[in-house]
């Protein structure tokens, strides 16, 4: 399942067809985000091949909340977030063949995914939640308007 859309959307149907897949690959396009939840319930293995320094990743912790484990590009925030050979799987940036084997990995052992699932999940609820980041800014306000801090938001 391709969730999202973008200009290598055409090529990637159509290399999906030249391959022969047809049904096994199925391209959803952009979806709302109730509609994406709904598609990505199921799944045991959440791919991010990002080739670029992305500052966080969202979707890593969006699947990690979910419990499905992760295979992401070693590099910027995903490869912070996801624990190799815990909560997932880290490879080499542009390296298709580690991505398909670390896919295949997973995908081909249902109690590692649902291991690397549940870690995922322990490891969002404790240090990526909503309520763990509002603590974290909170007490970073209170750290830079604190007496001495050098630091003041004052204009």
């Amino acid at each position: 399942v391709v969730a999202g859309d973008g200009p290598e959307r055409g090529a990637l149907e159509r290399l999906a067809a030249r391959l022969g897949l047809g049904e096994r690959v199925r391209f959803l396009g952009h979806l709302a985000p109730e509609r994406l939840e709904q598609e990505l319930a199921t799944a045991w293995v959440h791919a991010v091949p990002s080739i670029w320094d992305e500052p966080f990743g969202i979707t890593v912790a969006e699947a990690m909340m979910r419990g499905t484990a992760v295979v992401a590009s070693d590099r910027g925030g995903p490869s912070e977030i996801v624990r190799a050979g815990e909560s997932g799987l880290l490879v080499p940036p542009g390296d298709a063949a580690a991505l398909a084997g670390a896919i295949t990995r997973i995908v081909g052992n249902r109690a590692l995914a649902e291991r690397f699932g549940a870690a995922g999940r322990a490891l969002a609820r404790t240090e990526l939640s909503n309520d763990v980041f509002l603590g974290r800014i909170e007490g970073l306000y209170a750290d830079m308007t604190s007496p001495g801090s050098g630091t003041s938001l004052a204009r």
